[in-house]
């Protein structure tokens, strides 16, 4: 586990893995990030993204924004599908990180 204290702007990557041929990169999105001890999220479009590779992002996660406690990051994927009637669907993932958020009176 890693502990950053609550202030800091964290880097942190998001990957997901390709859907048959179809990439992150192929893929519209959103990413929220947020820590379940105050309930504050903050979420990210794919515009305001940092891309890595085909399948992985960066975000600045701002932890005053969201206070203490885990890191928990949601995916909200808009997968191209062409027998669903938009062409699109949704597709929300969870992805755990090993980021604890700490106030400095912690340490």
């Amino acid at each position: 586990m890693k502990d950053v204290l609550l202030g800091t702007q964290e880097p942190v990557k998001v990957s997901v893995d390709a859907i048959g041929t179809i990439t992150m990169a192929d893929m519209d999105f959103t990413i929220k990030y947020f820590s379940k001890v105050y309930g504050y999220a903050v979420t990210v479009p794919k515009s305001e993204c940092v891309k890595v590779d085909e399948n992985t992002y960066e975000i600045v996660v701002d932890t005053q924004r969201i206070g203490e406690g885990m890191l928990n990051v949601i995916v909200d994927l808009a997968i191209p599908y062409g027998n669903a009637p938009s062409g699109l669907i949704k597709k929300l993932l969870y992805l755990p990180s090993n980021i604890r958020i700490v106030s400095p009176s912690e340490l």
